[in-house]
């Protein structure tokens, strides 16, 4: 019944095959044209929400949408995997045991100040840490090593 409305199951099924999808990308994504506005968007987010078919959770500024059954630790890698330069800096280390903290925007070709700002983001968020000194060596954290690697795999695929 929930998922009888078009525009809702839009909303749902973008969710699923997005999961770690914010509220601009949804607006942009799942609504189908310029009649369909945000306030909409958010009645139909809530019957969802409601009714058990989605789950929210703040990640940083953003509000995130995942499906119901996904853990909230996977629906944070999902959403921090959707920034390309976050993308790029774990790859690279999922290729190489550790990296100098001072190599990575060279390796990645982005601007130092963009790499710290994300090498940050994600040691707030346990994905990476670092031995002692943050300016040395850098590392994917090995308990969430599997978990990036499917995730970045799934990006590469769509």
């Amino acid at each position: 019944m929930v998922l009888s409305n078009p525009t809702r199951k839009r909303i749902y099924d973008y969710i699923r095959a997005n999961p770690g999808v914010h509220f601009s990308i949804l607006r942009k994504k799942a609504l189908s044209d310029e009649s369909e506005s945000s306030g909409q968007l958010v009645w139909h987010l809530e019957m969802l929400l409601k009714f058990n078919y989605i789950n929210k959770i703040k990640a940083g500024n953003y509000t995130v949408f995942l499906p119901i059954e996904m853990e909230v630790e996977l629906g944070i890698i999902n959403f921090l995997l959707r920034d390309k330069i976050n993308r790029k800096i774990l790859d690279l280390l999922t290729t190489q045991s550790s990296i100098k903290n001072s190599e990575i925007f060279k390796l990645i070709d982005e601007k130092r100040e963009k790499v710290n700002y994300r090498l940050k983001n994600l040691n707030n968020y346990d994905l990476i840490y670092y031995k002692e000194d943050p300016s040395k060596e850098v590392y994917l954290n090995p308990d969430k090593q599997e978990d990036v690697i499917d995730i970045l795999n799934n990006f590469k695929i769509s």
